[in-house]
């Protein structure tokens, strides 16, 4: 979740969500911000993959933010799990391929 500036405030996942959803009585009056974590595990796009994988491995979850480093709440993106491991098995196979790899 951002702010009106695009800034990280919080994170909601949809396991959160889908549990809210059956509180019949409570849907109409719960906002996105009453489920979101504040304390959120954030990647930054100067991290390597193999620094995003050990996120992943720590954190079982299936998207992270993308933030800058210089300022934490500012967002330029996510990656997925998925976009790691598509990023990461090629480059593990082209190193097997290299003369002494």
């Amino acid at each position: 979740m951002v702010d009106g500036d695009g800034r990280l405030v919080g994170i909601l996942s949809f396991q959160d969500l889908k549990e809210s959803l059956f509180e019949e009585d409570l849907k109409k009056f719960i906002v996105a911000r009453d489920l979101a974590y504040t304390n959120v595990m954030t990647v930054t796009p100067d991290d390597n993959l193999d620094t995003v994988m050990a996120q992943f491995g720590f954190k079982d979850i299936e998207v992270f933010p993308v933030v800058d480093r210089a300022d934490p709440r500012k967002l330029p993106g996510m990656i997925s799990r998925r976009d790691v491991v598509t990023a990461y098995n090629p480059a593990i196979l082209k190193r097997k391929m290299r003369p002494g790899g």
